[in-house]
């Protein structure tokens, strides 16, 4: 998060940015000599250079502007995820009201048997009134690492161990309203495990081959975003030397 004085001078040398942008036609329109104005554009581009580099050197990351929050909100706390309601000071100068979830972050897991076949559950999820396939997943508990909630995901939804654990990457599933961030992973060399479900966890274990995989999600089978990711990122692993 900027702050205030960061993001004044932000706006400062946006605006001193538009106006060295006009001084060339200026200097090209005045009495001045030739050599002269040769000297102050001299001048004026090793300005504008400098200036470029402070603007961009306080830029966040990914090279966009931070935001300001002036004041947040709790609005409703769940079991897994709190909504707030934040105002806040958007890089343009703009000033509006945002609703955010905070969520803990969860990990997903593609496993892969010794015939190298994925594993999916079927599983009943009511928001959306539907059975859907997905890879297994779970909300990182407090205190826990992604890798740690990927490991006891995997026993607890698929029922089994595994004794290789590659990071595939992460994803923002819903960066327009949520902080949530699903750390991907994959797993091999499986050994059963006692399974626990959750009382509300509906769902079936399959195996499908990577091809049949990603045929699903060509048809539209498969929809779920991690899950698409996953596999995705999963078959890039295994085809790469």
């Amino acid at each position: 998060m900027k702050h205030a004085t960061e993001v004044d001078s932000i706006e400062n040398m946006a605006m001193a940015r538009l106006v060295v942008k006009s001084m060339p036609l200026i200097i090209a329109s005045s009495s001045l000599g030739t050599a002269r104005s040769g000297q102050l554009l001299k001048f004026l581009d090793r300005f504008t250079l400098g200036l470029s580099h402070k603007f961009n050197a306080i830029k966040g990351k990914g090279g966009v502007v931070s935001s300001r929050c002036q004041e947040s909100n709790i609005i409703h706390t769940g079991r897994v995820f709190a909504l707030y309601r934040d105002r806040v000071r958007l890089p343009n100068g703009i000033e509006t009201s945002l609703d955010i979830i905070r969520h803990p972050g969860a990990a997903a897991i593609v496993p892969i048997t010794d015939q190298g076949n994925v594993l999916l559950i079927r599983q009943y999820r009511y928001a959306v009134k539907d059975t859907i396939w997905e890879i297994p997943a779970g909300t990182v508990e407090p205190g826990e690492s992604p890798l740690v909630c990927a490991q006891r995901e995997l026993g607890e939804e698929i029922g089994v161990a595994a004794a290789k654990w590659h990071k595939l990457g992460e994803i923002m599933p819903l960066p327009a309203y949520s902080d949530e961030v699903i750390h991907l992973y994959c797993a091999k060399d499986h050994t059963p495990v006692q399974q626990h479900l959750d009382p509300d966890e509906i769902l079936e274990i399959h195996e499908f081959s990577f091809n049949e995989t990603l045929e699903m999600i060509k048809t539209g089978v498969i929809r779920d975003a991690k899950t698409i990711s996953g596999l995705m990122m999963a078959q890039s692993a295994q085809a790469a030397p």
